[in-house]
């Protein structure tokens, strides 16, 4: 679903999800690492995180952009609810 909004005034509600609950919904445009949450608490089945997430690091991938994307890449996962997988480095 684009743009993923969670209120009315803004664009595409996730109300959507209660009219069409048999269709899984994708969340994506506009969806933030702090919101990513919100959409999958309101029905979302997954979001789509691209501008948030990467801020430049795949035009600039040098080690303090990359390390910068690996620290957004960890919030969100934590904001999800979702624990490294074992082996991966923590942060």
């Amino acid at each position: 679903m684009l743009p993923g909004r969670l209120d009315t005034d803004r664009g595409v509600p996730l109300s959507l999800i209660h009219i069409l609950p048999d269709i899984p919904l994708v969340a994506v445009g506009g969806v933030g690492i702090e919101e990513a949450r919100d959409y999958l608490d309101a029905g979302a089945c997954a979001v789509g995180i691209g501008s948030p997430l990467l801020r430049g690091a795949d035009q600039d991938p040098t080690p303090q952009a990359l390390d910068a994307l690996t620290t957004r890449a960890r919030t969100l996962l934590e904001a999800v609810g979702i624990t490294a997988r074992a082996g991966e480095a923590s942060a």
